[in-house]
């Protein structure tokens, strides 16, 4: 018995070392280092975390920086409680744009779609840092709302090819063409939080990169 019961064990670790990731990165540059304990003990972020746990979400972010100035974050965000209509879908995309746009100078925009998620690029300037933000979201089968957003910091040369090889797991989710079959309501006022503490995000971290000190050119 307990022979079968380690095989078992050893068996579901090895299921759950082999599940893929739910995002990866292409090779970053070599200046660019994992700070995510550093920038997590900010204030400002220790903030956009609760205020993104207060809106019903879970806070995953990895976060790589450079001393020159450039870097990106990815954060994961898992929202229960979705309506699981394109409408929702549409709402968040739409929301995320308009309030970087409120604080912020876009130079472009570009919205697709995969079976399952919904894609939304946008090239924004905001207090004179270069940022490019990629977002996708969908839902997962059990109707929570997935978002994974990649927040890079630096010029168009540097983050359109990283943006444009990053990748983002499907598997579990449903396919947009499925969901109004739902008929369920939209609630643009649960989305309106949502958009706000992502959105936001981009703001906060956008400060803490212009006020780090950087490397000597």
């Amino acid at each position: 018995m307990v022979r079968a019961s380690l095989i078992l064990g050893l068996f579901v670790a090895s299921v759950a070392m082999a599940a893929p990731a739910a995002w990866t990165l292409p090779p970053l540059p070599a200046d660019w280092k994992d700070a995510t304990a550093e920038m997590m003990k900010q204030p400002a972020m220790e903030a956009q975390k609760n205020t993104i746990i207060k809106a019903g979400g879970t806070f995953e972010p990895a976060i790589y920086m450079s001393d020159a100035g450039g870097g990106i974050i990815v954060l994961t965000s898992v929202f229960g409680g979705a309506s699981t209509v394109m409408a929702e879908l549409n709402s968040f995309m739409e929301g995320s744009r308009k309030r970087t746009v409120q604080n912020g100078r876009e130079i472009s925009w570009n919205l697709e779609s995969t079976e399952t998620m919904l894609i939304g690029t946008q090239r924004i300037v905001i207090q004179d840092v270069e940022a490019t933000s990629k977002t996708y979201i969908g839902y997962l089968d059990n109707d929570d709302m997935r978002a994974i957003v990649f927040i890079c910091y630096g010029t168009d040369e540097v983050c359109g090819p990283l943006l444009a090889k990053v990748t983002v797991n499907s598997a579990g989710m449903q396919r947009l063409g499925d969901l109004d079959l739902n008929k369920k309501k939209l609630t643009p006022a649960r989305i309106g939080w949502i958009v706000g503490a992502i959105a936001t995000l981009i703001f906060v971290l956008a400060a803490l990169w212009k006020r780090r000190p950087r490397a000597p050119k």
